[in-house]
């Protein structure tokens, strides 16, 4: 994997697997921020065609629709409620594990997932759960237009990244007297 230097708008030099999130981010950066800029860092590294961010909130039973981010469109502080129906979202939830798969056609999920994760020319994508103390707060999900760009997916890329932004997202989910 080859080294990546961050620019120099915020982010430290280094390589992506050893991003500190507190270090570029501050703590109150939103958490729809904080996935667009992070999505940036990873196209770097990964041709990110699309990304979704969908979290689910405390107590609650189904995701939501947070971020995305596209080649001509980004939106922030979305709150789309998904469907659990035939959710691929819920069966990774469930699973804790990444998810990838370098053939679009067998996307399982509602069409509610497909349409906000894939497009006409998406050829590959990766579902990662974001877990906080054995629960799933969140779903990051990437498509890209390379067959292949998921299909050797090193976990060790984002292995340091996912607990940080699992914790993030956590916290600015609980209730302030809480923070």
């Amino acid at each position: 994997m080859r080294e990546q230097r961050f620019r120099d708008d915020g982010f430290r030099q280094g390589r992506i697997w050893d991003l500190d999130l507190s270090a570029c981010f501050p703590d109150e950066t939103d958490i729809s921020e904080l996935f667009i800029r992070l999505t940036a860092i990873l196209q770097k590294e990964i041709p990110i065609r699309k990304g979704l961010l969908a979290v689910r909130g405390v107590g609650s039973t189904h995701f939501v629709a947070t971020a995305t981010v596209g080649e001509r469109k980004t939106r922030r502080n979305l709150s789309l409620v998904l469907p659990r129906v035939s959710s691929l979202f819920e069966k990774v939830a469930e699973t804790g594990t990444t998810y990838t798969e370098a053939c679009v056609e067998f996307f399982s999920g509602n069409s509610f997932e497909k349409n906000l994760l894939l497009d006409d020319n998406s050829n590959s994508f990766v579902l990662v759960p974001l877990r906080h103390e054995a629960h799933t707060v969140a779903i990051m999900g990437y498509s890209s237009d390379e067959p292949t760009a998921f299909a050797l997916f090193e976990e060790e890329l984002l292995a340091k990244i996912v607990p940080q932004l699992s914790a993030r997202i956590a916290a600015s989910m609980s209730p302030p007297a809480a923070r």
